[in-house]
């Protein structure tokens, strides 16, 4: 019974989170640990809000939405970073962002 409400939940989560780009800096949404970043919870909570009113907020939301995406791929290029810790910070003189390594 806990399982599959937490599929629920997780499947809730995904339908609402449909407007995010499915995969920032190449990284499936669902290794991002959008649930553990503080400004993206803030953004998720107040897009909450402003949808009770849709029409009225949809500038609002639109610009959120778009905020919380930028969020995502900062967190893809994060995640990247962190993937990489084993390199050595800028091989020949070139530092690692330089790469298009994803």
């Amino acid at each position: 019974m806990n399982d599959r409400a937490y599929e629920l939940a997780r499947e809730k989560k995904l339908a609402d989170r449909q407007f995010l780009d499915p995969k920032p800096e190449g990284v499936p949404l669902r290794e991002l640990p959008l649930d553990d970043d503080r400004d993206f919870v803030a953004m998720e909570q107040e897009r909450r809000q402003l949808l009770e009113d849709p029409r009225r907020n949809a500038r609002e939301i639109a610009g959120l939405e778009h905020r919380m995406n930028d969020r995502a791929h900062d967190l893809g290029r994060e995640f990247h970073f962190k993937e990489r810790m084993f390199l050595p910070p800028e091989p020949k003189g070139v530092p690692l962002y330089a790469f298009a390594v994803k």
